[in-house]
């Protein structure tokens, strides 16, 4: 649902295959990873060193094996996206301390 400001009630709906974005044209692609390599929503993805989308969502699949995230990509990059195309975790770093034991974890 996308809420507009000054907008009139409605009481039907209709569904659509996509979230919405207005400022944006792009489309949603959903990746699939091991551990979730402290990417949160709002992490930029790039492509050639320019941002080419951001990620929308991270959720645990549903047989809690796996981190599930949503990225969104804008339209002139989309072109670049293929069934082969491979995601990279780049600068990933979590560190933290606790009962006595530093804990450092970093994206292949």
């Amino acid at each position: 649902m996308d809420a507009i400001k000054g907008g009139k009630e409605l009481d039907t709906f209709h569904g659509v295959n996509e979230a919405s974005r207005r400022k944006e044209e792009g489309k949603y692609f959903q990746l699939t990873a091991p551990t979730a390599y402290n990417i949160k929503k709002g992490t930029p993805v790039h492509f050639k060193s320019i941002q080419a989308g951001q990620v929308e969502y991270v959720n645990i699949s549903l047989d809690g094996q796996n981190v599930e995230f949503v990225v969104f990509i804008k339209n002139i990059y989309v072109p670049y996206v293929h069934r082969s195309s491979k995601f990279w975790v780049t600068s990933a770093v979590d560190v933290s301390f606790g009962s006595g034991r530093l804990d450092v974890n970093m994206a292949p």
